[in-house]
């Protein structure tokens, strides 16, 4: 029996080559920032900032079509009003008031999707479904109100707005999660580590 070992050049960070570097930095993004962990920063934003407790989200970001970030599930049409005031007048504010109290909008939907990601926030059926429940109202009770299809097409346009633009916030952050390495959190590690040549971490 005889006892073999095996020399290993091991280089510190800055001595890797590019391309080296690119694989030390890859390794350290999927193991620091794991999808688990996005996933709990995106509830707890949407639960503390943005107060959304009652909407799911799901998301896929691999530079693939289709790819991208979605919120769903079930919104009330109050709820969305607040959201959006600061974007609109008190006299259209009242308006849409009166109208919920007329046809009782009650809630919206925002769309899951089955094989892809991308925010559908586009596709909520918002303006006809108002438009559908005030005729419905008016016409079997009526009720002496004008439609007022401006005030309810500017809804549409900034409910649909304000989640798409929540959906594109936590798209880019993600990529930027999953794929931008930030320095100052890295380096700190990879200063007390060493690799092979390749950018492979060596474990003595």
């Amino acid at each position: 029996m005889r006892i073999a070992t095996k020399e290993y050049k091991v280089y510190r960070y800055n001595e890797l080559s590019k391309e080296a570097k690119e694989k030390a930095d890859k390794w350290f993004l999927e193991t620091y920032h794991t999808p688990e962990d996005f996933s709990m920063m995106v509830r707890d934003a949407l639960d503390t900032v943005y107060k959304l407790e009652d909407l799911d989200f799901q998301y896929s970001l691999n530079f693939c079509q289709g790819d991208g970030f979605n919120l769903y599930g079930k919104i009330e049409f109050l709820d969305i009003l607040e959201r959006i005031k600061d974007n609109l007048t008190e006299s259209e504010i009242e308006y849409l008031k009166k109208a919920d109290d007329i046809a009782d909008f009650y809630e919206f939907d925002l769309l899951r999707n089955d094989r892809s990601s991308f925010c559908r926030a586009f596709e909520m059926d918002i303006y006809d479904y108002m438009i559908d429940c005030l005729k419905n109202e008016i016409e079997e009770n009526e009720i002496d109100f004008i439609i007022n299809k401006d005030i309810l097409k500017k809804f549409d346009k900034l409910a649909k707005e304000y989640f798409e633009n929540i959906c594109g916030m936590f798209e880019k952050s993600g990529y930027d999660y999953f794929y931008e390495i930030d320095r100052e959190e890295a380096d700190p590690l990879f200063n007390d580590m060493e690799f092979l040549a390749d950018g492979t971490v060596w474990n003595d």
